[in-house]
């Protein structure tokens, strides 16, 4: 199970992302009737998620070598943008300080 919390450790980032988006209804307007206080705790929640997986998967990286995992989403003749992302322990400290 711990495998896989390190081999997602790559969605990390994303639970603010995700918790920003679960929120627009309130942020917009949408929904007054329950005021702001059901967006805070959703963005809480999505914050204690990232920790939480962020503190499963540090100890697992400790001692490996860095993991780079490159996502090509741009390639046309000769140019290629991809995105690489390196997960070793002090990237995984960094993201659970953040959090």
């Amino acid at each position: 199970m711990a495998e896989f919390f390190l081999s997602t450790s790559w969605f990390i980032p994303f639970y603010g992302l995700l918790g920003a988006i679960l929120t627009l209804p309130w942020s917009i307007g949408l929904i007054t009737r329950t005021g702001p206080r059901p967006a805070a705790y959703i963005n809480l929640m999505m914050t204690v998620f990232a920790f939480i997986h962020g503190s499963i998967a540090f100890p697992v990286a400790w001692g490996r070598a860095p993991q780079d995992f490159t996502w090509h989403w741009f390639q046309a003749a000769d140019l290629s943008l991809p995105l690489t992302l390196e997960i070793s322990p002090s990237s995984l400290g960094a993201l659970s300080l953040v959090t």
